[in-house]
């Protein structure tokens, strides 16, 4: 693991005990963060984690929010990691309002400082396999998507619209959604928000498919506009589907004729089994491993070396 603060890496991976403990984005979460992949040293769909950095920034009312400084230091961090031998790298990019303040309240508008942390991790490879097995198309055989076994959670979504969408430092309703899943056989969990209206997985964009129409969650209230969301939908349409977003219980998911996530990291990934309540539901997984071809493909024509970082800017 490697972790860069303010672009030069970290003495010993750690931070001045002081800086760490008064960074707002530990005392209140006032930050925000994007997690991507790294594929052969290359960024994946970089301008759409450009534009979450952006639009967070935006929203939550970063002032004197240097951007051309965040991606310059970013560059050098995925440059660094040329050496690396994974083909695939998870990595982070973490955003905090900076020092300062008096409490909650944020320091003045010209004396904030943002602050940014760049972590490197392992690919979570557990779970993967090889997409040839669900997916009959010509593929490398090092495509892997990573099928998924879920319940439904017991954690809910607080609905809140002037944070919904944002990858914000305030996470715990994930982190006790993931919390409740260890020791047990699933992989995900579907969250619902306190209407009973489905949101979510516990790290992952929630779809559907019925028929000839891709359904996804409104999610204006609650939870986090994924990166990778956009992109499946767009190919999902390229495929003939027509494309619902609204605001679906989970006995309208039920019905699906196949479910599945997505994400940064792991891109597409198909649900198996639904353990909903005392009833367990199985899934067809032929049309999502379909798509999950599709985007494997698009990820490898979507790619930006550390040099053009800064060509969306």
């Amino acid at each position: 693991m490697t972790i860069w603060h303010k672009g030069a890496p970290l003495q010993d991976n750690q931070l001045c005990f002081e800086q760490e403990m008064l960074d707002r984005g530990l005392q209140y979460g006032d930050g925000f963060f994007t997690t991507l992949l790294l594929q052969q040293g290359r960024v994946v769909n970089w301008p759409a984690h450009l534009q979450r950095i952006k639009h967070s920034a935006e929203r939550l009312k970063f002032h004197n929010f240097r951007l051309e400084s965040l991606v310059e230091d970013f560059s050098r961090f995925v440059q660094s990691l040329e050496g690396e031998s994974a083909e695939k790298i998870a990595v982070k990019i973490l955003v905090t309002r900076g020092f300062g303040g008096k409490g909650y309240q944020p320091p003045p508008n010209e004396e904030q400082q943002a602050n940014w942390l760049f972590q490197s991790m392992p690919f979570p490879q557990a779970g993967g396999v090889a997409l040839s097995y669900f997916e009959k198309e010509a593929s490398p055989p090092t495509w892997q998507i990573f099928p998924q076994c879920v319940t439904t959670s017991d954690v809910c979504f607080a609905q809140q619209s002037l944070l919904a969408g944002l990858k914000h430092l305030n996470r715990l309703e994930n982190v006790l959604a993931r919390q409740a899943l260890i020791g047990t056989s699933f992989d995900e969990a579907i969250m619902c928000d306190t209407t009973g209206n489905c949101v979510s997985g516990t790290q992952s964009n929630l779809l559907w498919l019925k028929g000839d129409i891709v359904f996804t969650p409104d999610l204006s209230q609650s939870g986090v506009s994924g990166t990778t969301l956009p992109v499946v939908l767009e190919l999902a349409e390229r495929l003939g589907y027509e494309v619902e977003v609204g605001r679906f219980d989970l006995l309208e998911v039920a019905q699906a004729d196949e479910i599945f996530f997505c994400n940064a990291l792991r891109g597409v990934m198909p649900v198996t089994a639904w353990q909903n309540g005392e009833k367990l539901l199985q899934f067809s997984t032929e049309k999502t491993a379909k798509l999950a071809y599709h985007w494997l493909s698009w990820i490898n024509d979507n790619q930006t070396s550390y040099l053009d970082l800064a060509n969306d800017l």
